[in-house]
């Protein structure tokens, strides 16, 4: 091998070694950075299951509070409704009260009206039955006019 083949490597190799020589130093430094983050990976789990933990608290006291305010509008809804029902059915009878009262008296006024053109038309069979019998008594050879027809 030539001489000069030989120095290169030779300084190559130096450097090497130099750089191998702080190679502990650089790994003894990121041992203390990798223990300084698992420390903070740690302390973050911590807060975060601190924090999930109170959120689900909250949230479950927040869902409590709607629910007993739901419940609360419901049942002001359900009285509001029954209100309104009883309101609505009031109304109802006194308007089918007010009918049967306007029904009742058109039938009486109906009922009194057939009975008077029930006694205007027995006057009227009374009337012609009386014709009748005159007729009738009459001697036989005695004509009577017929009644003229209008025209």
């Amino acid at each position: 091998m030539p001489r000069e083949a030989l120095t290169n490597r030779v300084e190559r190799l130096e450097k090497t070694a130099e750089g191998l020589q702080t190679l502990p130093a650089e790994v003894a430094g990121l041992a203390e950075r990798v223990g300084s983050l698992e420390v903070q990976v740690s302390e973050l789990r911590t807060e975060m299951r601190a924090e999930f933990t109170a959120v689900r608290t909250e949230m479950r006291t927040e869902f409590a509070a709607v629910r007993a305010e739901m419940h609360q509008e419901s049942a002001t809804l359900r009285t509001e409704m029954h209100q309104g029902f009883a309101a609505a059915r009031d109304d109802m009878l006194i308007g089918l009260a007010d009918m049967k009262s306007e029904l009742s008296r058109q039938i009486r006024e109906s009922a009194e009206e057939g009975k008077r053109h029930t006694r205007t038309l027995f006057e009227e069979a009374l009337s012609r039955i009386a014709i009748l019998a005159e007729h009738r008594e009459q001697p036989p050879g005695h004509r009577t006019r017929a009644p003229r027809r209008k025209r």
